[in-house]
């Protein structure tokens, strides 16, 4: 080949290499961005009423709550700002604090002319209207301050109080109410009141967005941090270390609050995995790894533990590894004279069986190890594969295909079924002693109109609305797993 045919050579070998690197530097990119979406439409507003107008006496005026947070499934969150509103009129006004809208001048005008706090049953509806609204009243602790005072204690912590000072006249109207912190101690005619909890309603849909459009102008900065977690062999799902920042500013500065967590990509869909100290309790973290690793010699033993490298990173200067039985022990660190680590159990062919994290790795951790193994349960991974998402917004008159895997062998070994309920109702049954997977299905959106003639459906045309379709794995006639899928019929 003459020189000019060489130097064409590289010049294309160079270009290709470049497309490749920009072609991942782009796809990386977006695959951050698309999670970050994700992560986005997880901060929702959460809007309650805390005082409905209808149904007390007291107050010719609703109280409602709105609170910004960022939702890291399984029912937590992480808090990012909070706001009262007084409705009275069909006028909204907002609120920084419940304190800031007990106390004030909306809030003494909103209550009934007609109400009076003269009576030990008077000062009990009361003490229970405030502790809809300030959840810090939790004893209904009550005490006079001389004829003109009842206070109503919202917090004490030794001999520091916090109590609201409600004034009032000789007739036992209500002229005024303010929050006193005061050193002393609860004088001993302290009356305590049961205080009836009801869970709070959801606001009207109307309601919530003024008050996420009154939100909107104090919303703190938010920002989300992605770094994708590589692992060798693991190319689905993906993992990736997560940072929540809310920045909040003022005339003073500004502050942070920071939320570390790991979020998982199994292939469309995404979860967010709240504690990072042990990613293994994840189980589609524990199967993937499962699927890819096995541990039959010293250089596997040693591949894996890069990759516990990847997701936990050690000290070099601690790290080793051993098999003793049937369990492979990966040292990551050592905490007074302790092995801490994980705890690896294979079979004979070096198929792994489970994986622990162990505090204490010796030979009562090990043969723990090894026990649990043997009497793990079946793993049936049940999981949907369609549609992408647990909430889909579809027209009326689609079909939606449903597709759900699950390991046939265990299905099969343990006589499993599954049930599909429909809001509720129970509307089909697979029963098959060779079952395969994946297991199938479609949902007709005109089916979901016409349960059982049940009102609220014929109501809605077309089942227009939100309904509830749930697939549940049911062993030894229990329901063992349920994935829920949630129709929105517009």
């Amino acid at each position: 080949m003459n020189s000019k045919c060489k130097s064409l050579g590289m010049k294309v070998f160079m270009i290709v290499v470049l497309f490749a690197v920009c072609g991942q530097a782009v796809f990386t990119d977006k695959s951050i961005e698309e999670a970050k979406n994700y992560l986005q439409k997880q901060v929702r507003q959460d809007s309650f009423i805390c005082v409905d107008k209808n149904e007390q006496s007291i107050l010719n005026a609703e109280v409602l709550k709105a609170d910004i947070n960022f939702h890291l499934g399984g029912g937590s969150s992480s808090g990012i700002m909070r706001a009262w509103f007084l409705k009275s009129n069909n006028h909204l006004k907002k609120f920084n604090t419940e304190d800031d809208l007990i106390c004030s001048a909306e809030f003494l005008k909103a209550i009934n002319s007609k109400f009076r706090l003269k009576t030990d049953k008077d000062e009990d509806a009361f003490c229970n209207l405030l502790s809809t609204i300030n959840d810090r009243l939790t004893r209904g602790r009550v005490f006079k301050e001389k004829k003109n005072k009842v206070c109503f204690v919202i917090d004490e912590f030794f001999d520091d109080v916090t109590y609201y000072e409600v004034s009032i006249k000789k007739s036992g109207k209500i002229k005024g109410i303010k929050t006193i912190k005061k050193e002393m101690e609860l004088p001993e005619n302290t009356k305590r009141y049961t205080l009836n909890y009801s869970e709070q309603n959801t606001t009207d849909p109307k309601d919530a967005k003024l008050m996420h459009k009154a939100l909107e102008k104090d919303m703190p900065e938010l920002s989300f941090e992605l770094v994708e977690i590589k692992i060798a062999k693991l190319k689905n799902p993906k993992l990736y270390n997560a940072r929540f920042t809310v920045t909040y500013k003022d005339e003073y500065g500004s502050s942070s609050s920071i939320t570390e967590f790991a979020l998982l990509k199994n292939k469309n869909k995404y979860e967010i995995i709240e504690s990072t100290d042990n990613l293994f309790e994840n189980k589609n973290v524990k199967r993937a790894v499962i699927a890819n690793y096995s541990i039959q010699t010293e250089n596997k033993a040693k591949e894996f533990e890069r990759m516990l490298d990847s997701i936990e990173p050690a000290d070099s200067f601690n790290k080793k590894h051993f098999k003793k039985g049937d369990v492979w022990c990966f040292v990551r660190n050592e905490s007074f004279g302790d092995l801490t680590g994980f705890l690896v159990t294979v079979d004979s062919k070096g198929k792994i069986i489970n994986i622990e994290k162990s505090d204490k790795i010796d030979d009562a951790g090990i043969a723990e190890a090894e026990s649990t193994a043997k009497n793990l349960p079946l793993d049936f991974e049940f999981a949907l594969v369609k549609p992408s998402s647990t909430e889909v917004t579809v027209k009326a008159g689609e079909k939606i295909p449903v597709e759900i895997s699950f390991n046939a062998d265990a299905v099969r070994a343990e006589g499993a079924y599954i049930l599909t309920i429909v809001d509720g109702f129970q509307e089909g049954m697979l029963v098959d002693s060779n079952m395969q997977s994946p297991f199938t299905d479609k949902i007709p959106t005109y089916y979901l109109a016409s349960k059982y003639g049940n009102l609220d459906y014929m109501i809605n045309e077309y089942g227009k609305g939100v309904h509830i379709v749930e697939y549940v794995l049911v062993v030894a006639g229990e329901p063992f797993e349920t994935i829920k899928i949630k129709v929105t019929i517009k």
